[in-house]
């Protein structure tokens, strides 16, 4: 069920990853293998530019710049291939009508009863990663 709008979406109005959600302050998206958005938190809204109106009856590829579609498929499948290790990716996100974001993706299978159900991309813009890399950098100079 979704949520009002700028909200987490939210299975039967509860947080249904209470201790993802808590534990990350990136954009944090899960969504089922057809590409339906099972769950967004505040940030992926944010970064997405987008409300729950917005993406009710989108699917995750439809916010994936087209020319890196195929390459994200792709590594879910070798996600799934690998046993559901985790993978790290760079991509492009839409956002609004006419503007992208490059984003990494911290992404994983996640599973209920042994199975795979869900993918989980945790995102950082290539801003938040360049502050990342320059304070690891920084903390290493003498």
């Amino acid at each position: 069920m979704l949520q009002s709008e700028n909200s987490i979406i939210a299975i039967n109005g509860k947080d249904p990853y209470p201790l993802i959600s808590a534990e990350t302050q990136r954009p944090l998206l899960i969504f089922d293998f057809e590409g339906k958005f099972l769950y967004l938190n505040p940030f992926a809204f944010k970064l997405l530019d987008c409300t729950t109106k917005d993406i009710r009856y989108r699917f995750f590829t439809d916010f994936v710049y087209s020319s890196d579609v195929s390459k994200v498929l792709s590594a879910i499948r070798a996600m799934l291939r690998l046993g559901g290790r985790p993978l790290i990716l760079r991509h492009r996100l839409c956002r609004g009508e006419s503007s992208f974001v490059q984003v990494r993706v911290d992404g994983r299978i996640l599973h209920n009863a042994g199975k795979p159900y869900a993918v989980q991309f945790i995102l950082s813009t290539l801003n938040q990663i360049e502050q990342s890399e320059s304070f690891s950098e920084s903390k290493f100079q003498w």
